[in-house]
């Protein structure tokens, strides 16, 4: 049986680097905008924690996005 990789396997690099990016007052434009890494990778970044549920997202068009609380 083939193991399945990790939504971030191809982006743990960049995840790590825009997790101090994450404060709950940027919304995901400011994030990829203050990113090193190119708009496509930090937005799938963004996308797989999201899916994983170590992000979540709040508000409407200006979307923010906060670190999940874990328990």
């Amino acid at each position: 049986t083939p193991m399945k990789a990790s939504p971030l396997a191809d982006d743990k690099e960049c995840a790590q680097a825009i997790l101090p990016l994450l404060n709950g007052r940027r919304t995901v434009r400011e994030i990829v905008a203050a990113s090193v890494y190119p708009r496509f990778l930090t937005m799938r970044a963004i996308y797989a924690m999201i899916q994983l549920g170590y992000l979540r997202t709040s508000g409407g068009r200006g979307t923010r996005i906060t670190k999940a609380v874990t328990p």
